[in-house]
């Protein structure tokens, strides 16, 4: 096993921050996996808003909830 951080086996895409940013509100829709540090996993959910003032994309996970996030710089995949 790796000590560098997650492996995402077949979670998707990654992209660069300046991809994602560029990507913009076309990422609403994209299911998306996102890593949460104090879980030690990934959680699956959909980009269901892009806040074009702050650049951050709101992701909406299988359970209901949701948050928004700067997704170039979190550890997130997006189904291809």
């Amino acid at each position: 096993s790796s000590s560098q951080g997650p492996e995402p086996k077949d979670k998707g895409q990654w992209w660069c921050p300046a991809c994602v940013t560029e990507k913009g509100e076309s990422l609403v829709g994209k299911a998306v996996s996102v890593w949460w540090d104090d879980d030690s996993q990934f959680y699956d959910g959909h980009v269901n808003a892009f806040e074009s003032v702050s650049g951050r994309h709101r992701v909406l996970y299988k359970d209901g909830e949701w948050t928004f996030y700067d997704l170039g710089y979190e550890i997130a995949f997006f189904a291809k």
